[in-house]
């Protein structure tokens, strides 16, 4: 009796575990990680949401943009960072506010709120579009 129990909560702590380590699934889950990721100056997980499939063979990454795209953010996000949390008292609450699926729900657009703890020129909140698309990872954002 006492092996059972032990059997049945080591079951639901891994279910809990895989569930709570999961990545974002959906295109809002996958916008707002994103929109975090770079104001939070995280390149890692703003990479690891965009879609670098090779043009010609989706399964294939095209590792040359995503080198080139790396050097970019790990030059920008941190500046943005800076000047948000200088001017704006850093951000306050991220959410998905619109999103609208093509017809066969393979691409996305998505309206992520980013709402500032202060002003940021002139501004309590602002809206940053995000575009994806639904490959074998999951959802991705769209960045060509």
């Amino acid at each position: 009796m006492f092996s059972r129990l032990i059997s049945y909560l080591s079951i639901a702590l891994c279910s809990f575990y895989l569930t709570a380590c999961s990545g974002p699934e959906t295109a809002q889950e996958v916008s707002v990680t994103f929109v975090k990721s770079a104001y939070t100056a995280d390149v890692k997980k703003t990479l690891d949401c965009i879609d670098f499939s090779s043009a010609d063979k989706e399964d294939v990454e095209d590792l040359e943009s995503k080198k080139l795209v790396e050097g970019k953010l790990s030059q920008v996000l941190p500046e943005k960072q800076k000047e948000i949390e200088k001017e704006a008292g850093g951000v306050k609450e991220i959410q998905a506010v619109e999103s609208v699926f093509n017809k066969d729900m393979t691409q996305a657009d998505v309206k992520v709120e980013v709402v500032f703890n202060g002003r940021l020129k002139g501004k309590t909140s602002t809206i940053e579009p995000v575009r994806l698309v639904k490959t074998k990872q999951g959802w991705k954002v769209k960045i060509k």
